[in-house]
């Protein structure tokens, strides 16, 4: 379907009538006031949508281990269900994305994929919030080791 139908679908699914995109080819939906999720087409493919959220901003001390959390997060998409963590350089957000095919995407995988999507912003928006409290991370910088890399 494309990304045009598959978002007033979307709306029609969800009980909000008919959504579309805006004259920058951007949705936003915000969920339960606390969880906003953009989602737009994707200029380069024309059955692709992205969608992001921010989760967090990079905290001023601690980044190694902060960004070593977040790449850990990023292994295979096992942690962010699918999706990728980024940084907007331009902001220090942290942004939970993803990207979707949405040729042979009928509504109710896309609600799911939604739904997914928007649960994996609270779990990270939850856990960097977490580490922002405790000023602690799971992630060990001191376990980095170039021990075992061939030097070119």
């Amino acid at each position: 379907m494309n990304p045009q139908d598959l978002l007033r679908e979307l709306g029609n699914h969800i009980g909000l009538g008919p959504l579309r995109f805006d004259d920058s080819g951007v949705c936003r939906l915000v969920f339960d006031g606390d969880v906003s999720v953009d989602i737009e087409e994707d200029s380069d493919q024309s059955h692709s949508l992205l969608m992001h959220s921010v989760v967090g901003n990079t905290p001023p001390d601690g980044r190694l281990a902060f960004y070593g959390k977040l790449l850990s997060g990023n292994y295979l998409g096992t942690q962010t269900r699918g999706g990728s963590l980024a940084l907007d350089p331009s902001t220090g957000e942290v942004l939970l994305w993803c990207s979707l095919d949405t040729a042979q995407m009928d509504i109710e995988v896309f609600a799911k994929k939604l739904t997914d999507f928007v649960q994996g912003v609270r779990s990270w928006s939850g856990e960097l919030m977490r580490d922002h409290e405790s000023d602690t991370s799971s992630f060990d910088a001191e376990s980095l080791s170039v021990a075992g890399f061939m030097r070119v």
